[in-house]
């Protein structure tokens, strides 16, 4: 359970997540990815080349066809929920030859349905990947934007909302104030039994809760409180196997 309190006189509104445009905020991302790719093959580097940290063993090329690959196989019915590895795998492998102008092509033909059914289904995994790939991307090719946007919130508010550590932990981001854990629905913030404390940032919620940093960067974090208890049960999936430094 997620409870959140408001600090300060201007203190930052809680992202409505309900009203929050799923699709149209998948959009953004995939344009601003497009835009980063054909700025790489503009500047004479090939996408297939450019490794990404954030994703072992994937390139730049690698991403882009897993999100195409993911919007094909959401539209023709095959996919449930997140691929699975083996899904994901195949995903890579099916567009591994394919040239990256076509991709690009498909997927800004395919997408307005996909966008479409991601709002009104309320898809959040196919709204949260793609952002997650957006950042991954950013880091391989030194272009870091957008931490501090609205969709920034809302993807860290969203994986707060279902983040249940065994012990209460307040989260502090910027004038936010998230309690999570099992005193979150009955204590106060600022209670004494809230002994644990992380002060961070939505982009650092967003990174950590999809895998992106390592078990050495979570432990290191802003705390108050010895965060052993916590630590197995921050991540969604993962963690990273090495430091990742954006």
């Amino acid at each position: 359970m997620l409870r959140t309190v408001l600090k300060g006189r201007r203190a930052q509104v809680p992202v409505d997540l309900d009203g929050f445009d799923l699709g149209e905020n998948y959009k953004l991302s995939r344009l601003r990815l497009t835009e980063l790719v054909n700025d790489l093959i503009g500047g004479g580097r090939d996408p297939a080349d450019v490794q990404v940290m954030a994703c072992p063993g994937w390139s730049v090329h690698d991403v882009v066809g897993h999100l195409v690959s993911v919007a094909e196989d959401a539209l023709a019915g095959k996919l449930t929920g997140p691929p699975s590895e083996e899904q994901t795998a195949e995903q890579v492998e099916r567009k591994r030859t394919t040239a990256m102008s076509g991709m690009l092509d498909d997927w800004a033909r395919i997408s307005p349905d996909l966008e479409a059914g991601i709002n009104a289904l309320r898809v959040w995994p196919g709204f949260l990947d793609i952002l997650a790939h957006e950042h991954d991307v950013r880091g391989a090719v030194d272009r870091p934007a957008g931490r501090e946007s609205q969709e920034m919130a809302a993807a860290s508010e969203y994986l707060l909302s279902f983040w249940k550590p065994p012990a209460a932990v307040k989260v502090t981001c910027a004038d936010l104030e998230n309690v999570v854990g099992p005193a979150a629905g009955s204590s106060p913030a600022g209670d004494s039994d809230l002994v644990l404390c992380l002060s961070t940032s939505p982009f650092e919620v967003f990174r950590f809760r999809l895998g992106r940093r390592s078990p050495r960067q979570m432990r290191q974090m802003d705390w108050t409180g010895d965060p052993t208890p916590v630590l197995d049960h921050m991540v969604i999936f993962g963690p990273e196997p090495y430091d990742l430094v954006e």
